[in-house]
């Protein structure tokens, strides 16, 4: 473990650029882990062990969406999933924001068993986070103490780097969210006619020929390559909410009215549906397949059924024709 050391830096003699400048230099290992284009200023920083430290910096954010949006990018880059640990209310007077957050793998399990099971990802992780946008206080104010940060930098962000797992590990990575680059690439896979299953065979063939022999990591990291379990979510999600979700007595009220259209039609009975043992048969022999079946014995011995998955999902029904 490496000596404790302790730096404080608050020079408003500096500029922006020149803070930042200093901050770099002195404070490698937690600089890398920012995200680039903001000016930050740091107020305290101590390192505590390799690799993990403390620190207390200010940055030039001034409202909420932009401090979601730098968090959003520092968790990409440092490959870190915080969650909400809690909040505080808006009032307006001091804070315009103000989230505390936790690593996702401190879930703070319900029962004692929980964090036994092989697929938890519970190690009661310390690290956390705090992000507060504070608001800049007007001529009259009474403020007893000033803040000389005001208005430069407005948003204050306490880091504890302090986690007790491997952050680039595979069973680390296994656990991120999707990005929503990747979830949006699904989204047009879905859109092209694409099922989960080959969507995410058609992404994993793009990540092979965009990494080659870097794939191995690339698909570990669930952020660039999601689960299967996550890819049948999603396109259900896309699908409820183009379809509507279904409806088992709506379901089979609009089959029937359908099959009926469809007879009258045709102008004589082609199609018929039923329900079996709690499953809905549909059973079609259009015209042009009864002609088929008096012109070609065998023809009359073929049965086709329809095992769609997604329409097997929804009703646990079969199609017959």
């Amino acid at each position: 473990m490496a000596e404790s050391t302790s730096t404080t830096l608050c020079n408003f003699g500096r500029s922006k650029e020149e803070n930042t400048d200093f901050f770099c230099k002195n404070h490698t290992s937690l600089y890398e882990s920012l995200p680039p284009d903001y000016a930050y200023h740091i107020c305290n920083y101590q390192e505590v062990a390799d690799g993990k430290y403390e620190a207390e910096f200010r940055i030039d954010i001034s409202n909420e969406d932009d401090a979601k949006l730098w968090l959003e990018k520092y968790q990409q880059l440092t490959k870190v999933t915080f969650r909400v640990g809690a909040t505080k209310l808006k009032n307006g007077w001091v804070n315009l924001f103000k989230v505390f957050y936790r690593c996702q793998h401190k879930t703070l399990p319900r029962s004692e068993t929980a964090s036994q099971k092989m697929s938890s990802k519970n190690t009661n992780c310390p690290a956390k986070l705090a992000v507060t946008v504070k608001k800049i206080p007007g001529k009259l104010s009474r403020a007893k103490s000033k803040d000389l940060h005001l208005p430069a930098y407005q948003t204050v962000v306490k880091i504890s780097h302090t986690h007790n797992h491997m952050n680039d590990s595979a069973d680390t990575l296994k656990h991120r969210d999707v990005s929503k680059e990747t979830i949006e690439k699904f989204k047009d896979l879905f859109s092209k006619g694409h099922s989960p299953a080959s969507a995410l065979n058609t992404h994993k063939l793009d990540l092979q020929l965009q990494y080659d022999q870097d794939y191995v990591y690339e698909a570990a990291d669930r952020a660039n390559c999601p689960d299967t379990q996550f890819c049948h979510r999603l396109y259900r999600k896309i699908f409820d909410k183009a379809y509507g979700a279904a409806s088992g007595e709506k379901m089979l009220s609009d089959l029937e009215a359908a099959i009926a259209g469809y007879n009258s039609e045709v102008g004589e009975v082609c199609a018929k549906i039923d329900q079996v043992n709690n499953k809905i048969a549909i059973a079609l022999c259009s015209p042009l397949m009864k002609r088929c079946s008096q012109k070609h014995e065998y023809s009359r011995e073929l049965v086709f059924i329809d095992a769609t998955g997604v329409w097997i999902d929804m009703t646990a029904g079969y199609l017959c024709s």
